[in-house]
């Protein structure tokens, strides 16, 4: 009898585990389906993996302008799928240059009353939890990886300033075709041509098709929110050199402490210093010029508002305080600075505007789209200081990922 129960036990242990191991095939097979699914409408860098009753969902948007509109479009996926019985929840990873940057969670429960009419959009979306960061992917395979792939971006540049008689407004118009290489977690290469279209500035050199910004930057994601990126290269205003960036987060992405220092000197193609037409070839000095500053952050929820004030040293020693305020109409900002500096103060108005289409083509080895949106600034005075920006920065890799702009944005996005 005693050898029967253990013939017995043994035929029902293996019968268990083998149902475990069916039912865990299953969910592996359905996982690598939706992977399939979600890379096929264009999504980089895709891992599904199931954790406690969790579905988790991790992506890189590279096809649609705006995140939060990429974020229903996936949701739409996950719909039109049947998902195993067993999950309770659905956790969205949204990843740029594979960083995890923000975590949107939602109630498998609240997508079907949606799906059934049960409650609105309004209502699901109420009841989604967004939080800044994210746990990264682990082990987990992943599909249709962005890495060492080319983007090629086509960006205007405007620029407008006081003339004299007869012209009392000039302009200047640039054509600056732009090369996005991903490569591993964190890091980007970018390099730009500027291709002068029409100037009526009276700057040595404008009219000559130059070098723009070529610069290596490599972010690293820090524990509690906070981050670090390192850029090297040529960057604009004609500078050429290293800087190194933090931020940290707090309450959930809506306050932020940035900083960043730099070490850079001159160069410029064509030739221009002290001569009156530039001509062609390169010069350049020492990088022996320290600039640096320090900024605080607050987005305020109820206006979807940033207000950011900045003080530091630019360049050639010169000091500035800067105080901005951007509102933000879902993917357009309007906004106003001041500025002391010590050549006096000015002020003025920013604005970004984006650039269709809405959806761009699925990307490949070598991807070409325009830019997401073309960015003017007026100044109403030429008292300023010389700064530069190294390409890409931590506060543009978090830009519409805020939490509750998040939230704000799928309530009043149309399908």
């Amino acid at each position: 009898m005693k050898y029967l129960l253990l013939i017995f036990g043994w035929i029902l242990c293996s019968f268990y585990s083998m149902r475990a191991q069916e039912s865990a095939m299953i969910l592996e097979e359905w996982a690598t389906d939706l992977t399939t699914k979600i890379s096929k409408e264009g999504y980089q860098s895709v891992g599904v993996q199931i954790e406690d009753k969790t579905l988790q969902i991790y992506y890189e948007n590279r096809v649609q302008r705006f995140e939060p509109r990429a974020m229903i479009a996936l949701i739409q996926i996950i719909r039109a799928s049947h998902l195993p019985l067993d999950i309770e929840q659905i956790q969205l990873v949204t990843q740029r240059l594979q960083l995890s940057l923000a975590t949107t969670t939602f109630a498998l429960n609240d997508l079907k009353n949606w799906e059934e009419g049960l409650i609105t959009r309004e209502a699901f979306v109420d009841k989604i939890s967004v939080q800044q960061g994210g746990n990264p992917i682990g082990k987990t395979k992943t599909s249709n990886s962005g890495n060492y792939r080319l983007e090629l971006e086509l960006k205007p540049e405007i620029g407008l300033g006081l003339g004299g008689f007869p012209d009392p407004v000039i302009h200047r118009f640039f054509f600056v075709p732009t090369l996005n290489t991903y490569l591993w977690k964190g890091a980007q290469l970018q390099m730009e041509l500027i291709l002068p279209i029409s100037s009526e500035f009276e700057i040595p050199g404008e009219r000559f098709i130059r070098p723009g910004i070529f610069s290596f930057s490599q972010t690293v994601s820090l524990p509690k929110n906070t981050w670090l990126q390192g850029a090297v290269g040529y960057f604009s205003n004609n500078r050429y050199g290293g800087r190194l960036s933090f931020a940290k987060f707090w309450l959930n992405g809506s306050l932020s402490l940035t900083g960043r220092v730099g070490l850079t000197g001159y160069a410029s193609y064509p030739k221009k210093l002290g001569l009156e037409k530039a001509i062609k070839g390169w010069e350049y000095d020492d990088p022996t010029y320290l600039d640096y500053n320090v900024g605080v952050n607050y987005w305020f929820k109820q206006w979807n508002t940033t207000v950011r004030v900045v003080y530091g040293k630019a360049l050639f020693g010169k000091t500035q305080l800067k105080l901005t305020c951007l509102q933000r109409f879902q993917e357009v900002d309007i906004g106003f600075f001041a500025q002391k500096t010590q050549r006096g103060n000015n002020y003025g108005m920013q604005l970004n505007l984006p650039i269709a289409p809405k959806k761009y083509w699925k990307p490949k080895r070598l991807s070409v789209r325009p830019a997401r949106s073309l960015n003017y600034t007026y100044q109403a005075t030429q008292a300023t200081v010389e700064n530069y920006i190294t390409g890409q920065s931590i506060i543009n890799l978090h830009r519409h990922l805020n939490p509750e702009f998040i939230k704000n944005s799928l309530s009043s996005l149309s399908n």
